[in-house]
């Protein structure tokens, strides 16, 4: 359910969702809410933003790191469990996330 509003929300932010869904995500997600962090960090001599502790499988990781790549007009890979975003994109991250209810 997650990936489907991942992708769902790539495409268009101003979806809704019916109330149903939109509680059953929520619960799902409460655990990553309290979990993800962000951090700054220099690799290969080049500023990348770093996003740790996403609870879930790899394909949801690889869907959330799809979507805020899209979102943040940004490259990034994901590798050992968390997401580089390339740059320092630390405040549209977190901004990012506020508006996806997931910190």
């Amino acid at each position: 359910m997650l990936e489907e509003f991942l992708k769902q929300y790539a495409e268009d932010n101003s979806i809704a969702m019916p109330a149903k869904q939109a509680e059953e995500l929520s619960a799902k997600t409460t655990a990553r809410k309290q979990h993800l962090k962000y951090h700054l960090d220099k690799r290969r001599g080049k500023t990348a933003t770093i996003i740790t502790a996403f609870n879930g499988t790899d394909e949801e990781l690889e869907a959330f790191a799809s979507t805020l790549k899209q979102k943040l007009a940004v490259g990034g890979s994901v590798r050992d469990g968390e997401i580089l975003l390339q740059g320092d994109v630390i405040e549209k991250v977190k901004k990012l996330l506020i508006q996806m209810e997931l910190t």
